[in-house]
């Protein structure tokens, strides 16, 4: 059996700095640490209410030669040191395999994917990602209600504790750190004692489990209008530190409380580190867009299925672009 990455290569513990920077005649300040999300598909099994992905655009799926152009480019000549491919739902593309391969063959410290799980009720399918060369993966579970699960994620058939369990095994056996990730929103862990039956119930079949806000959407993130979900359902930020701090209290006294106040740069995380570590994103007090856009960070970029590499979700706001997809001819130059 392998072992899982360490917690302690976490990004709870990650501090950057910045580098003035001329990319493609601008200047940047680029993180010394940025990392590269790869969104392989527009396409999902789910239709979760509260997804940045599910945006107005037409649906795409990536070009794999010019992903393979574009991931390159982000390591070699950026820097990138972590990728976390997602969609969308990663497991649905044609080329999924194809891209860890890629990553797997760069010098990256983390090779990340986020997922539904639902594929991965297939147990050779499971057994085929967890030995592809990702280290990490993390799995989008809201509820072990299976009403809740079908509300947010607009659909049925999705994956029970049991089913996660099973995951959860064949992830450790590869030594593939399993995270689970969860939003808290009106109805769902929204009070410090729902939060830890939630997070006593799944502690057993994960390594690690981190806590999300929902946040607002803005023209540099996604299409405003995509989502009431999140402003009808998400706490007002005192709910959320309250019932953050809440929870960390408990632990108190019993494990280390670690905090970072700009984990890439721009988000503060605080963590317990008990046996399975529980993980809070403070991104409602999150820097992000004013970072990006006022003090020209560049801590993560996108690769958009449309092949260019940015800074926003949204693709049409070419502005944000880094670098546009280059034509198939130009892959050699």
């Amino acid at each position: 059996m392998k072992n899982p990455p360490n917690i302690f290569d976490s990004e709870i513990f990650r501090r950057v700095s910045y580098t003035r920077r001329e990319i493609n005649g601008e200047l940047f300040n680029l993180s010394d640490y940025p990392y590269l999300d790869i969104v392989l598909t527009d396409r999902c099994n789910s239709r979760c209410k509260f997804c940045i992905g599910d945006l107005l655009h037409k649906k795409l799926d990536c070009d794999a030669e010019i992903f393979k152009s574009q991931t390159e480019y982000a390591v070699n000549e950026l820097g990138v040191k972590e990728t976390l491919i997602l969609g969308g739902e990663p497991t649905i593309s044609p080329v999924l395999f194809d891209m860890i391969d890629v990553c797997k063959n760069l010098p990256l410290n983390k090779i990340c994917m986020t997922t539904n799980g639902k594929k991965l009720r297939d147990q050779n399918f499971a057994k085929r990602i967890m030995s592809s060369g990702i280290t990490h993966l993390n799995v989008s579970f809201m509820s072990a209600d299976v009403e809740m699960q079908n509300f947010v994620h607009g659909s049925r058939n999705n994956i029970s504790l049991d089913e996660l369990g099973k995951i959860y095994k064949i992830a450790d056996e590869n030594g593939v750190h399993l995270r689970i990730n969860n939003n808290v929103y009106k109805g769902n862990n929204d009070c410090v004692e729902s939060l830890l039956e939630f997070y006593n119930r799944v502690k057993g079949i994960c390594h690690s489990v981190k806590f999300s806000p929902l946040l607002k959407t803005d023209a540099y993130s996604v299409i405003p209008e995509i989502n009431d979900f999140n402003k009808n359902y998400m706490l007002c930020p005192e709910a959320y530190e309250s019932l953050f701090n809440g929870v960390l209290e408990t632990f108190e006294g019993e494990y280390p409380i670690v905090k970072n106040f700009a984990v890439f740069g721009f988000v503060e995380y605080r963590a317990a580190l008990a046996e399975i570590p529980i993980i809070f994103n403070y991104n409602h007090r999150g820097r992000m867009m004013q970072n990006a856009t006022e003090k020209r960070q560049i801590n993560n970029i996108k690769l958009l299925p449309n092949g260019n590499l940015s800074r926003s979700w949204n693709r049409e706001e070419l502005q944000h672009v880094i670098r546009f997809a280059p034509e198939k001819g130009e892959f050699n130059k």
